[in-house]
């Protein structure tokens, strides 16, 4: 089953680790355990590279693909078949939500001039729609050739069935249709 955490982002204080491979939840467990004291700012310096702002991408050229937790699986399937048209994806594996590495974004955005957003949740108030508001806000919107693209679930209940959710989730057609759209390719 599928779900979005990104509403406990709201939540003061809080680090939010979207986990994709078993590297990132042994990290963020290690991580976890510095942060878990309650004045852990009393107790002395963190480490510098803490793993807070560690953001895996597949470097591209063509367009940038936003995504954390399952959706950047879907994403790198949905760059594979791109890269068979001529189209590199930079996907962009979002480790955190909170706090958000919104640097590594805007300078994608600022290098392909194109964004697709992608996540497993519903459309209104997911991350990419985060993601949306603070590219407007930034210099990287001057960058852009096109609007932001989000590609989200349905806007539905999750169903409970495995064979009706691939209908509830985006799937890699759903994001390399987007890509095109926003590429305006064929």
């Amino acid at each position: 089953m599928s779900f979005d955490i990104h509403s406990s982002c709201h939540i003061s204080g809080r680090n939010l680790p979207v986990i994709d491979l078993p590297s990132d939840a042994s990290n963020f467990h290690l991580d976890a355990k510095e942060h878990f004291v309650t004045h852990w700012f009393l107790m002395g310096s963190i480490r510098e590279d803490n793993g807070i702002f560690v953001t895996d991408n597949n470097v591209g050229q063509h367009i940038s693909l936003v995504a954390h937790s399952k959706a950047v699986g879907t994403c790198l399937e949905a760059a594979k078949e791109l890269s068979s048209s001529g189209i590199e994806c930079e996907v962009i594996n979002l480790r955190t939500l909170r706090p958000l590495d919104e640097q590594t974004i805007l300078e994608s955005v600022m290098k392909t001039h194109y964004l697709v957003t992608v996540e497993q949740g519903w459309p209104q108030c997911g991350i990419g729609s985060e993601i949306c508001a603070r590219i407007m806000e930034s210099a990287a919107f001057d960058y852009l050739d096109a609007p932001v693209v989000r590609v989200s679930g349905a806007d539905v209940p999750m169903p409970y069935t495995k064979s009706l959710e691939p209908l509830a989730i985006p799937q890699p057609q759903d994001v390399v249709l987007a890509v095109k759209r926003v590429l305006n390719v064929q």
